[in-house]
């Protein structure tokens, strides 16, 4: 699809094999305001940037945030296996953001949790060729990564009488823009200028983000 030039590459995934994975509570399976939700979905996101080879000079630090987890819960909640056709539509989700990006899980309730299906997103790394910018089948994985989609709302909701699970992350901005390299290659944080540096990720000052995990 072409926002005014700018054209973003938008995936879906289904998952058909089985995994090790913890189904999420009642509570927790369209609960956007549940804060264990939320910093997992959050933290997960920013674990996997942190880790990207080849390593990212400017690779932002993704925080939270309440309006693209509304708009991810608004079309989770509709069981749709397909992407918003809003996301066309500039500053249509979101009042700062132009465009905004978006990934899309399906799978069945036993086989889903935030880490795993986030993870099958970033498995498609091994489809993605840094030094040609080439993409077969990637495009989850290179809007985790991509440096400048710094924001990050999710939200899950069970469909098909509770037998599947609808896992829908929105970023802004946008990621995926054809022609581009999800971020610049070089030492974590270096092309950041005026930006702190945390486990190889940037943030701004009035950011407090929280440790990656260390494994």
């Amino acid at each position: 699809m072409a926002v005014n030039s700018l054209c973003l590459v938008i995936w879906t995934a289904i998952v058909t094999s089985r995994m090790n994975a913890q189904p999420l509570t009642d509570r927790q399976k369209l609960n956007i305001s549940d804060p264990i939700f939320s910093e997992l979905c959050v933290r997960t996101h920013n674990y996997h940037r942190s880790r990207v080879t080849p390593p990212a000079s400017n690779m932002m630090y993704m925080t939270r945030d309440e309006t693209l987890a509304k708009v991810a819960q608004d079309w989770a909640s509709k069981c749709i296996f397909s992407h918003n056709p809003s996301l066309q539509i500039p500053y249509k989700l979101h009042p700062s953001f132009r465009t905004v990006g978006e990934n899309i899980w399906k799978g069945s309730t036993a086989l889903f949790s935030v880490e795993n299906a986030i993870q099958m997103w970033v498995g498609e790394s091994k489809y993605y060729s840094y030094q040609t910018n080439q993409c077969n089948g990637c495009g989850h994985y290179t809007q985790v990564v991509w440096a400048k989609s710094y924001k990050v709302g999710c939200a899950s909701n069970t469909c098909q009488a509770g037998t599947e699970i609808i896992f829908v992350c929105n970023y802004g901005e946008a990621g995926n823009v054809v022609g581009r390299r999800p971020y610049q290659k070089g030492t974590p944080c270096s092309s950041c200028p005026g930006k702190k540096c945390l486990s190889n990720l940037c943030y701004g000052v009035r950011e407090s983000p929280k440790e990656p995990d260390s494994e």
